[in-house]
């Protein structure tokens, strides 16, 4: 039995947990030891998605939070997809 979550395990629930706005999971994984800059097959990590996310529902509350989190936790803005899109890109993005 795990007394502590395998690494892979909190760096895989952190991009899911800010996609769907729930930043005290956020900052719990950050805690934790997460890698934020951890990234899925298109290379968007945990703070893309949280952008993505917030610029396709309109700027629900509990999204933006998770973005905030992740910014306070020391998510890297710059870092950006295997197209080139940065969070604030694909926040930007109509």
């Amino acid at each position: 039995m795990y007394t502590t979550f395998p690494f892979n395990l909190l760096a895989n629930l952190c991009p899911s947990a800010a996609q769907w706005g729930h930043p005290e999971v956020c900052t719990a994984l950050a805690a934790a030891g997460a890698n934020l800059e951890y990234h899925d097959g298109d290379g968007a990590t945990a703070l893309i998605l949280a952008a993505q996310n917030t610029a396709n529902k309109g700027d629900e509350p509990d999204t933006l939070a998770s973005v905030n989190a992740l910014l306070k936790a020391g998510a890297n803005v710059n870092t950006a997809t295997h197209d080139g899109f940065t969070a604030l890109l694909v926040r930007r993005l109509p």
